[in-house]
């Protein structure tokens, strides 16, 4: 196997191409040695490689605490965030937030969430306390209910999902469900969810759900949705529809997410609700309503007479005649204007073709000669200040931030918890 093969397979934290890059320019070697992303690895081998790490974003939403004792905190957490430090998180992720921002460190997870899922989590001040909920867990009364905005019309005939779920792909962490007669040989676990409807928005086709997972297997709910045919929107890993990460759109800033409404925005804008665009009027609207109606409200003005009346008329004639002359002029220097900025944006998007060319055809000189040193000292050739993750384009049009599934409420050895709902709750 090959160093690029090697980067590629087994560190998916970055793409292809940046790896190759990277070997290129010595920020990955093998044994203190620069090599070609060609060379060829062999058992015993150690792979350095030196880069500047740049955490993935997530929402600039606060962490609440919803209850907290000498035993246990229980916080909500929003979307687009991890519970602990990896996966290129160290800072951007709950444990970190709750230490640097709260105070509270040494504490112990007793259930987990997934990045983009929201809600409650329940964490212990005691290793002991944490090891004997997850020991006795199965005895205990322990109650969970999630919210999940699904897609379609959910039929209130269904009740209840029992099918066994597997893994598909440890390394994508993709699990589906399959019948009971092949749980055996595809090595699948008991899972039971039971749903109950609250109601369906016609206009976007979506239909909000109360979830209660009786077992506790890995993206149970998800996957138990997406076997009957309603994926939780933005969930893309389940066949659930992104429809964009409508948080970010939100006037939120500074805000709970539970205070966000339809009226929190600004006068003037125009709102997208569930598929329909509203026009605001603004206060020049209302200015010039108030101008029309004092305009007719006024008495009509007395007739001049004759002679004053052809003057004005024809005064007034010329002066039309003119503004007219002056408009079509300033047409005319407004079209020559934009044809000359045409023609120089030709010649500027011509030149910056001719220099990506020269530039495309001088880095595949610079690679053809890279590639031909295998075995090249590795000596203090400086890193590029740069890394590619800074580089890479992170388009949260694209890239889901939630997904419609919220940790609701939570009820274990008779104390109910629960935290407040969804903006998506409401709409």
């Amino acid at each position: 196997m090959t160093l690029l093969d090697a980067m590629e397979k087994e560190f998916r934290a970055y793409n292809k191409e940046y790896y190759e890059n990277a070997i290129n320019e010595g920020k990955i070697t093998v044994n203190g040695v620069r090599v070609s992303p060609e060379y060829k690895l062999e058992h015993g081998m150690q792979i350095e490689h030196a880069t500047t790490r740049v955490e993935p974003p997530i929402l600039d939403l606060p962490v609440d605490i919803v209850f907290e004792d000498d035993s246990f905190v229980v916080v909500s957490k929003p979307p687009s965030m991890i519970v602990h430090t990896g996966g290129g998180y160290h800072y951007n992720c709950l444990s970190a937030i709750l230490h640097f921002e709260h105070g509270l460190k040494d504490l112990y997870v007793l259930h987990r969430l997934d990045r983009l899922t929201s809600g409650l989590l329940i964490f212990s001040k005691n290793r002991l306390l944490a090891q004997k909920f997850h020991d006795a867990n199965s005895k205990l009364n322990v109650q969970k209910t999630y919210l999940a905005r699904v897609q379609g019309n959910f039929s209130e005939d269904i009740k209840e999902n029992n099918k066994p779920q597997y893994c598909v792909s440890m390394k994508d962490a993709i699990f589906a469900c399959c019948k009971e007669e092949d749980a055996q040989k595809l090595d699948a676990k008991s899972a039971t969810t039971k749903f109950e409807k609250l109601w369906y928005d016609p206009i976007s086709d979506s239909s909000l759900l109360e979830c209660k997972p009786i077992t506790g297997r890995t993206h149970q709910i998800r996957v138990h949705l997406a076997d009957l045919g309603h994926p939780i929107l933005n969930d893309i890993g389940y066949g659930g529809k992104f429809i964009g990460n409508e948080i970010v759109n939100r006037n939120f800033k500074g805000l709970k997410q539970e205070s966000i409404r339809q009226k929190d925005v600004l006068e003037g804008e125009v709102l997208e609700i569930v598929g329909k665009k509203v026009k605001l009027n603004t206060q020049g609207d209302e200015l010039q309503k108030e101008k029309t109606n004092v305009d007719q409200n006024q008495e009509e003005p007395k007739l001049l007479q004759n002679e004053q009346q052809e003057i004005v008329s024809q005064d007034q004639k010329e002066k039309v005649e003119q503004q007219i002359q002056q408009g079509q002029e300033q047409e005319q220097q407004i079209e020559k204007q934009e044809q000359q900025e045409q023609q120089i944006e030709k010649q500027q998007e011509q030149q910056q073709q001719q220099d990506q060319q020269q530039n495309q055809q001088q880095q595949q000189v610079q690679n053809n000669t890279k590639n031909k040193l295998h075995q090249q000292q590795y000596g203090n050739t400086s890193l590029l200040n740069d890394c590619l993750s800074g580089k890479e384009e992170w388009d949260y049009h694209k890239h889901p931030l939630e997904i419609y599934l919220h940790s609701w409420k939570y009820l274990f050895n008779g104390q109910e918890f629960k935290s407040k709902e969804p903006y998506w709750y409401y709409i």
